[in-house]
């Protein structure tokens, strides 16, 4: 490498920035007093107000501008669902087991289990608060205080590769489970005898949900052909064509509020009033991967996007990120 020279443009021999002897007898040379430390204590001082405002702006404004309440770094995400009694609480299931929050989303700590679940489904039925189902790859399990303990379900079913699981919302015995190359069952007694209802769902469905009200509406979402209804009780289905998405991945259920839904999809948060017969995109349009609705407030809604980043709405879904 050549060696850098120390010349400066334009000053002979490179003399610039050198000090020039003074001449014997001659007065001392008068500098400027020094600013340097007086002012850089100023200048520190300034930095810090203006730090100390800009983060309480960033703290109290992030909220109303949708920044979301938590990041869940895990390998997948899969599922959600609140308590029915405490709409601070809520469970969250992912590649390898379950998360609760007691505090609205803002922070998780995992729940115990024997071993680390592909938590795909999560149900928590009404009128059964300390109840707690989770499904997936091989995975069927009931909590029945709150998931501090697990017992695994017996049952009749031809696998427990259950992609899709939902829990009436008027009654805490009636269950749906869609069962990879089984089909669609049901149970009324909390889950130990299944009835096959069809086998003719898609082998792609992730998602279903469960209607109140009478006939018994029930929908599906699928990853390729968006959702698909059925108005009873699941024995035969019609796709929707007003489901603006191709894929659905979860859906929210306003138990007090008949013909209430939301769904998760990569065009994000879509609403509709009418049991699933038409839908519009509210809110949110960042891809959703797992959504829930507080059976206590139809307005109280939770997402993970695709990134794992928690949002909340406390106004169905037209706002995110408040507290």
């Amino acid at each position: 490498m050549a060696e850098r020279s120390s010349t400066t443009p334009g000053v002979p021999g490179g003399e610039r920035g050198r000090r020039r002897p003074r001449p014997r007898g001659a007065a001392p040379e008068k500098r400027p007093p020094s600013r340097g430390p007086r002012w850089a204590l100023v200048g520190l001082a300034v930095a810090l107000v203006v730090g100390a405002a800009a983060f309480a702006f960033i703290s109290i404004r992030s909220p109303e501008s949708g920044g979301p309440l938590a990041t869940l770094n895990t390998q997948d995400i899969h599922s959600l669902a609140f308590s029915p009694v405490d709409p601070n609480v809520a469970f969250f299931g992912h590649h390898d087991g379950l998360l609760k929050t007691s505090d609205g989303g803002r922070t998780w700590q995992p729940l115990k289990s024997e071993r680390n679940w592909d938590a795909m489904g999560l149900a928590v039925p009404s009128g059964a608060p300390d109840t707690l189902y989770v499904t997936g790859h091989d995975v069927f399990f009931r909590s029945s205080d709150g998931g501090l303990t697990w017992q695994p379900v017996r049952h009749n079913l031809p696998g427990t590769d259950i992609h899709g699981f939902a829990a009436d919302p008027e009654d805490p015995q009636v269950l749906f489970a869609f069962v990879v190359g089984g089909g669609l069952f049901q149970t009324r007694n909390g889950g130990d005898v299944w009835q096959l209802v069809t086998d003719r769902l898609p082998q792609s469905t992730m998602a279903l949900a469960v209607l109140p009200g009478e006939p018994r509406v029930l929908l599906a979402g699928t990853m390729d052909s968006g959702v698909l209804r059925s108005a009873d009780g699941g024995a035969n289905w019609s796709r929707i064509t007003g489901f603006s998405a191709r894929a659905a991945t979860s859906f929210a259920v306003a138990p007090k509020t008949p013909g209430l839904v939301f769904a998760g999809s990569e065009a994000g948060l879509l609403r509709s009033a009418d049991g699933g017969l038409t839908w519009t995109v509210r809110g949110m349009a960042d891809p959703i991967m797992a959504l829930a609705l507080s059976p206590q407030d139809h307005r109280l809604l939770l997402a993970v996007d695709q990134k794992g980043r928690v949002f909340r709405s406390q106004d169905g879904g037209e706002s995110w990120g408040g507290s």
